[in-house]
């Protein structure tokens, strides 16, 4: 992480539990079976329960998705959420399910696409390259776009649960 990066996570840090309220309010966490063996955090805002599960999928192949997936962990860690993140190796999946279809890395909460991606048709395996120096997003623009997922969530627009 470079130093803009760091800074950019310290402040985030210090704002994001006054501009989350509504998703650290959770009190009540349940355990959901899903078919990934998913364990969605339950977060109550205004009296109301929500799920929101994040998934990263990838594969061995993808140089991406270890970088990724620290990322979006650290992101978590940052905003001060109780979520499992679940990864799925896409290569395990059935040739004909359609999350092969998207490319890797792929960061999916409540079955949406973090960055507005379309689910795809096509179970066809390929690569993701996000805009940036490196190819995947900063820890910052991760933790700004769950923090919109959240507020999704919370007024009942979160993705397909």
């Amino acid at each position: 992480m470079n130093i803009m990066e760091r800074a950019i996570a310290i402040a985030l840090a210090a704002v994001l539990p006054l501009t989350l309220a509504a998703c650290n309010s959770a009190t009540d966490q349940r355990q959901h079976a899903t078919t990934n063996s998913q364990r969605p955090v339950s977060i109550a805002p205004n009296n109301r329960e929500t799920t929101m599960s994040i998934t990263l999928l990838g594969f061995d192949g993808c140089p991406l998705t270890p970088i990724m997936k620290e990322r979006l962990e650290q992101a978590i860690s940052i905003l001060g959420q109780d979520v499992d993140l679940v990864q799925i190796d896409q290569q395990s999946l059935a040739t004909s399910d359609l999350r092969r279809g998207y490319p890797a890395p792929t960061v999916l909460v409540n079955g949406s696409d973090l960055f507005g991606m379309e689910a795809p048709t096509m179970p066809s395996m390929g690569c993701r390259m996000y805009e940036g120096p490196d190819g995947v997003p900063s820890v910052s623009e991760l933790v700004t776009r769950l923090q919109v997922a959240c507020a999704h969530i919370a007024d009942g627009e979160g993705g397909e649960g």
